[in-house]
């Protein structure tokens, strides 16, 4: 057998096969971002159903976490701020770098700076 010739030109483009299946239905229990009507708190809500804090972005940056704790809530609004482990019902609002320590329960810190 000799050696292999230069390829052809393209030929033409086949007809279009049969559309494949439908993909899965969307989610029955999605949230509407045009608001939701007949909702009831005890089944429906936002936010986690593990250990995990639910956290709130804008810009792609955390502007606002909710914990839930045994002992309380803890609500931290901004960035860079700290909250000992052990503070209960507590919450920094707003500010930069503001520290809540651990002998400090059921405080708040509405902003400002600490430097």
């Amino acid at each position: 057998m000799g050696p292999k010739g230069d390829k052809g030109d393209k030929g033409d483009t086949g007809a279009i096969g049969p559309a494949g299946p439908p993909g899965p239905p969307g989610s029955a229990d999605a949230w509407s971002r045009t608001g939701n009507a007949g909702t009831n708190p005890t089944g429906n809500f936002l936010g986690t159903t593990d250990a995990q804090p639910l956290v709130l972005r804008a810009a792609n940056q955390p502007v606002l976490r909710l914990e839930a704790q045994a002992s309380g809530t803890r609500i931290i609004g901004g960035r860079a701020h700290s909250l000992d482990p052990s503070s209960t019902n507590s919450a920094i609002l707003s500010g930069r770098e503001n520290t809540i320590e651990a002998a400090a329960h059921e405080s708040v810190i509405a902003g400002g700076w600490t430097m």
